[in-house]
């Protein structure tokens, strides 16, 4: 839900709390509690409005408990962290925790487009997002016309332009719309009904485009899936240049300035818009080639070595479910053998070299076979839970690197189309035998608690009816150990290789929980989960704490202990060998390439490059 309040100067708006329905965009995140803001009525609503608008948030409904502030993070609370300070101030004159109750939170947005949130100061996750953004391209030369007119000339100067067989560039668009390429197709000159459908739909979709919002203003309504709409009609690279070219020299003409046009043209001629429209041979740049030249790099090999650094980190780190097939728990040990290590990393940016397009010479060739695909996993028995851990570790790493949300679309849908051959664990195992379990409630911090001189929230987490001090808990292993935690959802117990916690750093290996998010009391169910103490997490170098997914300095340490019980500091193993960065050598290590079943896809190389060479 949106509150639109674009090209306002002063807007007011009634802020309260209520609990989160799945309709706040924030519902249900990682952190977060089940109270959200609202304004006006509407959960979770996004604020649109230009620089130098007034927003004048109306407190008289909130509590202490949910003072309001603006801030650059996302997740926002933790004592207001990362509060914005300019344009911002609090009737009767206190910070930010006392904007509440009638005290009006007044915030004068700064100069230039940007992202900021309104949140709670103390809870993560209750407010949502600010966006503030310059006048559209329509809004800007729309002039006295209504914006459906003006797009109306627009694109009637444009399809002039695109059907003149005299003009420079229409000369290599106009056989597209006089029916002559694709053989029998309609022509637009001559079917006035036929163009003026045409011309409807782009007049909304172009519109929609150049930020034409006026009330009134036509949806699109047809298909946005631009591959699907042109892979019939056979673009050449001409005619895809003269089309992106012509635009551009009629906006020229109709009065647009320079950089405007020159905008317009870039996003056009851009490698994502072109692979959707250019369908012939020379149109299309590899994924390869196109990232390596977007982000700047050196070659292909800078971009691929890159990508595969990023998710063999995210897989072997502590933190990591998976990590147990690469530390030698299950198969060879990649962490302490540099050789092997060195031969997997080179195999990987091999793959993804051939997987990406890469054409610069820049990485060395890929050998591999189907059968190692096949043959690895049936060595392994990989849970559905480990192979959702990867998939969205693989995600997060297209992401960093810029893929697009739709290459990171594909991407995710294609990895979740091989869990018939990933994941491997036939049955569930058997329900696990309980050590110890502990009764988790929240009371007042004691005067000696662990964390008494770090500030943060001032409850803490108790076990069992003892006082709330912080105390630190010897988990041994091979152990199973349930937390059962009766505190509301304003406290969501977890355990973390953070210190504050607050929802950092989030530790999940060996935990099994229905919802491992939201460990509390919920409609009078108490949450829980299991842990189930692991080799990797005694040899773990990381401090590892239990605490509060909302609220800083609420918990204590934890210590994974061998068998035979902890020592006087907790008797980890020694820290294991450092992990070598992966270079692009050749190497004899077993790889493995479910090449067959992705052949037509980039997306299907990509994800089966990874999942058969990492696993």
């Amino acid at each position: 839900m949106c509150v639109a309040l674009s090209m306002a100067i002063t807007v007011n708006v009634a802020v309260t709390s209520q609990t989160k329905t799945n309709g706040h965009p924030s519902f249900g995140a990682a952190g977060g509690i089940n109270t959200g803001y609202a304004l006006d009525g509407i959960e979770g609503a996004t604020i649109t409005v230009s620089p130098g608008t007034l927003i004048v948030f109306d407190t008289t409904a909130l509590t202490a408990l949910h003072p309001i502030y603006i801030t650059s993070d996302s997740e926002g609370g933790r004592d207001g962290k990362d509060a914005i300070t300019e344009g911002v101030a609090v009737e009767g004159g206190g910070g930010i925790e006392s904007a509440f109750g009638g005290n009006n939170l007044n915030f004068t947005v700064p100069a230039g487009a940007n992202t900021y949130y309104y949140h709670c100061v103390y809870h993560r996750f209750m407010g949502f997002k600010i966006e503030v953004v310059e006048a559209t391209l329509c809004e800007k030369y729309q002039g006295d016309a209504t914006q459906t007119d003006f797009m109306i000339g627009a694109i009637t100067a444009i399809f002039g332009g695109l059907t003149d067989a005299d003009d420079e560039f229409g000369a290599f668009t106009v056989e597209y719309f006089d029916g002559t390429t694709p053989e029998g197709s309609t022509d637009f000159t001559t079917d006035a009904t036929a163009l003026t459908k045409l011309a409807g739909d782009l007049v909304a979709f172009f519109g929609a485009a150049l930020g034409c919002n006026e009330p009134d203003f036509p949806t699109y309504t047809g298909s946005t899936d631009m591959r699907a709409v042109h892979e019939n009609m056979a673009v050449l690279p001409r005619a895809f240049d003269g089309f992106v070219n012509s635009i551009h020299k009629t906006l020229l003409a109709a009065g647009f300035s320079a950089d405007d046009a020159g905008a317009v043209q870039s996003l056009l001629a851009g490698s994502n818009f072109k692979r959707a429209i250019c369908t012939e041979a020379g149109c299309d740049s590899s994924i390869c080639d196109f990232y390596t030249s977007a982000l700047g790099l050196s070659d292909n090999s800078a971009l691929v070595t890159d990508v595969v650094t990023k998710v063999v980190g995210k897989i072997v780190d502590d933190s990591s479910p998976i990590k147990i097939y690469f530390d030698g728990t299950k198969g060879t040990d990649f962490l302490t053998d540099t050789d092997a290590y060195n031969a997997l990393a080179g195999k990987l940016v091999a793959f993804f070299g051939a997987a990406l397009g890469c054409t610069d010479g820049s990485v060395p060739a890929y050998t591999g076979t189907d059968a190692e695909f096949e043959q690895t996993h049936q060595d392994l028995t990989i849970s559905s839970s480990e192979a959702a851990f990867f998939n969205s570790a693989v995600v997060a790493v297209l992401n960093e690197a810029g893929a697009s949300s739709q290459d990171q679309a594909i991407v995710a849908s294609v990895l979740k189309s091989l869990d018939d051959v990933v994941i491997t664990q036939a049955t569930a195992p058997p329900p696990p035998t309980i050590e110890q379990t502990f009764q988790v409630t929240v009371s007042a911090k004691t005067a000696d608690h662990a964390f008494a001189d770090d500030g943060g929230f001032p409850s803490a987490f108790a076990f069992d009816g003892a006082p709330a001090d912080g105390k630190t808990i010897d988990l041994l292993v091979g152990k199973n150990y349930k937390f059962v935690n009766s505190a509301g959802c304003i406290h969501p117990f977890y355990f973390t290789t953070s210190k504050a916690g607050a929802g950092d750093s989030e530790v999940a290996v060996g935990v099994d929980s229905l919802d491992y998010s939201q460990v509390c009391q919920k409609d009078g169910v108490n949450g829980e989960f299991v842990i189930s103490v692991t080799q990797q997490l005694v040899d773990a170098t990381s401090t590892f704490y239990y605490n509060c997914r909302v609220h800083a300095f609420m918990g204590g340490v934890v210590r994974f202990c061998p068998a035979t019980g902890c020592t006087a500091t907790g008797g980890p193993s020694p820290a294991p060998t450092p992990t070598p960065a992966p270079t692009a050598g050749s190497g004899t290590n077993s790889a493995t390439s479910p090449a067959g079943r992705a052949v037509a896809s980039f997306a299907c190389l990509v994800l089966a490059a990874i999942v058969a060479l990492l696993f």
